[in-house]
């Protein structure tokens, strides 16, 4: 009889610490500027699940309207604030700790003591507002995914250079792009290569002679050596 209240004994304390584990929660506070003056109009604290993302925590403090992109959830709205990207060159800036978020709100997951602020944000005049995407591991997923303000006819090459640490060589038809933060192509020995879209579509000139115009998704991804093949075929037959 003692060893079986010693047995349930165990296994009850052992359900109770798997349970509280579990059941660990963390702190993070959500800071709203709606107008994107720098003045934050809204501060909530909240007692978040660990391993919830800035986006759960946005819908445990917020109305926010999201639409989902291939890199994850884009917020268009909060609490009836609106942003327009295409028209307006509005969008709302998703801040961690001070921070510029690399990742979707969806990606994100929150640590302990985490300050998101959310801010609609928008081109001043004489700038335009762009987005840098890329994907590292050529795998078709984005990886990071970064708004930024550009004065007009600043180039891919600037914006690059902006939200990346990039590296490039010098060849006689304009600036390669070999490296983007650490990851590095080898297009002799490995067949791979940085592909360069805008909007989905190859780009027709280099990075450094790609003029952006207010809206636009500059894509970089590693390519692999099927399509390094394709490209080396159709520069040939050009």
């Amino acid at each position: 009889m003692n060893l079986r209240r010693s047995a349930f004994l165990v296994a009850a304390m052992a359900f109770l610490l798997v349970f509280a584990a579990a059941a660990e929660e963390i702190s993070a506070t959500l800071e709203i500027d709606y107008e994107g003056d720098g003045v934050v109009d809204m501060t909530t604290d909240k007692t978040m699940t660990e391993g919830s993302t800035a986006y759960d925590l946005l819908e445990a403090a917020a109305d926010v309207e999201v639409v989902m992109m291939d890199w994850g959830a884009l917020v268009v709205g909060i609490d009836g604030v609106t942003a327009n990207w295409v028209v307006e060159g509005t969008w709302w800036a998703f801040d961690v700790n001070g921070e510029q978020a690399n990742v979707a709100v969806d990606a994100y997951v929150l640590a302990d003591g985490d300050v998101v602020t959310m801010s609609i944000a928008g081109a001043e005049e004489g700038t335009i507002t762009v987005v840098l995407e890329v994907d590292y591991e050529g795998d078709g997923v984005i990886d990071m995914a970064e708004h930024a303000e550009m004065m007009e006819g600043s180039t891919a090459l600037d914006l690059l250079n902006e939200t990346t640490e990039v590296v490039t060589e010098d060849m006689e038809w304009g600036t390669l792009v070999v490296g983007i933060d650490g990851v590095i192509s080898n297009y002799d020995e490995e067949g791979t290569w940085w592909m360069f879209t805008v909007d989905g579509e190859p780009a027709e000139v280099t990075v450094e002679k790609f003029v952006l115009e207010q809206g636009q998704t500059v894509t970089m991804s590693m390519g692999g050596s099927e399509e390094a093949e394709a490209h080396e075929t159709e520069t040939t037959a050009d």
